[in-house]
């Protein structure tokens, strides 16, 4: 069931630790993940429902179907197109390459994190592709099924990525859909 966003309010969490920003791709305890997880989302996650995390668990969130291609070097993500940020922008695959040329610190990336302990996830990662604005293409040097959280593109109004609130410029884009 779609509901319509309510602004404002209190998030209240029991924190395993406390967490030392909301940037959940610049930290490396759980506790970041933790408190940051209700306000980004995945292109895929494993299904709650399942006791075990398998490829075979993968469940669509910001993207509506993905498949392998190219004998698995190229993961192509059709992405759906009635998400939008909180700002009311589309989510395109403009979004999910910006994201994941940051997050793998791409030379070309616009923007550069100021820690990154998990850059050698997406070493695999030979270049991003966007055919079009629901499409994206990782162009793989090996089989690699995980995928991670989408910031905005430009993280538009911030120059760090945080938890939105009513008074912040930031743009988030969880929860989905929007429509």
């Amino acid at each position: 069931m779609v509901q319509t966003p309510k602004y404002g309010g209190v998030l209240v969490t029991s924190p395993l630790s406390a967490t030392p920003s909301l940037s959940p791709h610049e930290e490396s305890t759980i506790a970041t993940v933790q408190q940051a997880s209700p306000c980004f989302n995945n292109l895929v996650y494993y299904d709650p429902a399942k006791k075990q995390e398998s490829v075979d668990t993968l469940i669509p969130e910001l993207a509506e179907r993905w498949s392998w291609q190219d004998g698995h070097r190229n993961l192509v993500f059709l992405l759906r197109r009635d998400v939008k940020w909180h700002d009311g922008k589309p989510f395109t695959s403009l979004d999910v390459k910006y994201t994941f040329d940051m997050v793998r610190g791409a030379p070309d990336a616009r923007a550069k994190l100021k820690v990154n302990p998990r850059k050698l996830w997406y070493e695999n990662i030979e270049g991003i592709e966007t055919p079009d604005l629901y499409t994206v293409v990782f162009r793989l040097k090996r089989l690699q099924p995980s995928c991670s959280p989408c910031w905005p593109r430009a993280t538009r109004r911030s120059t760090r990525p945080t938890c939105p609130s009513p008074s912040s410029r930031t743009v988030a884009s969880g929860p989905v859909p929007s429509s």
